[in-house]
């Protein structure tokens, strides 16, 4: 997967670089928001591990303003001021996960593999009032009466990261600090 590490902190944004990078994927990392905006805006991601604190904003902003710009990109939010209020928030913007820091690296890997594992979309860029194909009817994936297909029916079943699912616990059972939404 193509991955942008954003990170304030110089040490933490070395380690998971190198951390990501060792896991076989491709990696570039931004320490601000607004160093963030023009890497995610020139190459096409699949993931943004995003600090929710930077120097210049915060992810509740970054976000809104990354969507504008046609970044479609799964996003992993990283933080060390947790707060159900800061989760709930963020889960409204559409993260894939919130995580607590510290991250373990074994909690991270896992969730970068179940991801990878997802289909990817023809492109993650594209502008917001564009319908995505698999909303219209009859669309290419065959699914019918309101069903969404590909990439975006994979995504709702991400709360398994290991097949337990969070209904049943499964991974609160596996020690998972990072709540799936």
């Amino acid at each position: 997967m193509r991955i942008l590490i954003v990170e304030d902190e110089d040490l933490q944004r070395r380690v998971l670089e190198a951390q990501v990078a060792g896991w076989g994927h491709a990696v570039s990392t931004a320490a601000s928001g607004k160093e963030a905006l023009c890497a995610a805006t020139a190459a096409d991601l699949d993931l943004l591990l995003l600090d929710v604190f930077l120097p210049d904003t915060t992810a509740l902003e970054l976000i809104p303003q990354l969507r504008a710009l046609g970044v479609n990109a799964a996003i992993i939010t990283l933080t060390g001021k947790s707060s159900r209020d800061l989760e709930r928030r963020l889960r409204e913007l559409g993260i894939a996960y919130y995580m607590a820091k510290p991250v373990a690296a074994v909690e991270l890997k896992s969730i970068l593999d179940h991801m990878g594992q997802l289909p990817r979309p023809e492109s993650r860029r594209r502008p917001l009032s564009r319908p995505h194909p698999s909303d219209r009817p009859g669309n290419a994936s065959g699914l019918e009466n309101g069903a969404v297909g590909g990439y975006r029916a994979a995504l709702q079943g991400r709360n398994s990261v290991s097949g337990g699912g969070r209904e049943r616990g499964g991974w609160k059972r596996r020690g998972f600090r990072g709540r799936p939404t």
